[in-house]
């Protein structure tokens, strides 16, 4: 593997599979973790420079088509969902912490 950014390794796609195309995503200052979202409405915890990822326990009922994380708070990542739903996730506990469902 050859390192292309911060000294993290170059991934290819099956070193780490989420469970559709990746939609949206927002990353780390460092880029080492962030969270992506799929065309199956699941979005993950990844943790590039472990080379893990965690499905967070609730999932929008439709693709999830925007993510940005707080600038006030590295730990929080709101999604905008296609159906309108908007949530504000604990990255670190996989949970919901606020929403708007239209």
């Amino acid at each position: 593997m050859t390192s292309t950014h911060h000294n993290l390794p170059t991934l290819r796609p099956a070193q780490l599979e989420v469970d559709g195309a990746v939609l949206s995503a927002c990353f780390s200052g460092d880029l080492t973790e962030g969270v992506v979202a799929t065309s199956a409405a699941t979005l993950w915890h990844v943790d590039l420079a472990k080379r893990s990822r965690t499905a967070l326990l609730s999932a929008h009922p439709a693709p999830v088509l925007a993510l940005a994380a707080s600038p006030a708070d590295a730990s929080l990542v709101a999604s905008a969902c296609a159906d309108g739903a908007l949530r504000v996730w604990q990255v670190s506990a996989g949970e919901v912490r606020s929403g708007y469902a239209p």
